[in-house]
């Protein structure tokens, strides 16, 4: 063979006969192997050839670090997924073929401001809270930029600071500077 590797199925076996030119067995080189994932549209354009991601394979029970060594740009029209894929060293040959692993990503941590979901009033001019205050005793409208949900919850990403103060129940009935008394609520 003009490459070393490892026999990854034999074609023929011994004593049979095969015309000059046909294969008998596949050679593979799997010092370095590939992890095959699937990324959604939300996620893809946040990946570079190169980022490092952690490999956890099942069947050895192990983490191995890897690093994405392509990125489709093209989705797949049945997952409607884009496929990632992240190139492992396997020195030890450790890895086989056809093995399973899970693939994190590391995309970076961010705080988030997280608002019910409720709080949020859908106007002409677009999302909008109610934030309260104290100073003055007024509600103010603020135009805001949603995120994701998380379960009933909605990510802020711009338009509130962390310790705003926000209107939660009654909003629909409020106008820009509307004068307010701050009362107790019971949670009972």
């Amino acid at each position: 063979s003009p490459i070393d590797g490892v026999v990854m199925k034999k074609i023929f076996e011994a004593g049979e006969t095969t015309d000059a030119g046909y294969p008998i067995v596949v050679l593979g080189d799997i010092e370095k192997v590939q992890a095959q994932i699937g990324v959604s549209d939300d996620v893809v354009n946040k990946l570079n050839v190169g980022d490092k991601t952690d490999v956890f394979v099942y069947g050895i029970d192990k983490k191995i670090e890897g690093e994405i060594s392509e990125i489709s740009a093209l989705a797949d029209s049945k997952t409607r997924t884009f496929s990632v894929k992240v190139e492992i060293d396997n020195g030890e040959l450790e890895l086989k073929p056809g093995m399973i692993a899970k693939v994190v990503i590391p995309l970076g941590n961010k705080d988030s401001i997280l608002v019910p979901v409720d709080s949020v009033i859908n106007m002409p001019s677009g999302p909008s809270v109610f934030t309260y205050s104290s100073e003055e005793n007024i509600v103010k409208e603020n135009p805001v930029v949603t995120g994701r949900m998380v379960k009933e919850k909605i990510e802020i990403v711009d338009g509130l600071k962390t310790g705003d103060k926000i209107v939660v129940n009654g909003q629909f009935m409020l106008r820009d500077n509307d004068r307010v008394m701050l009362g107790e609520v019971d949670n009972d």
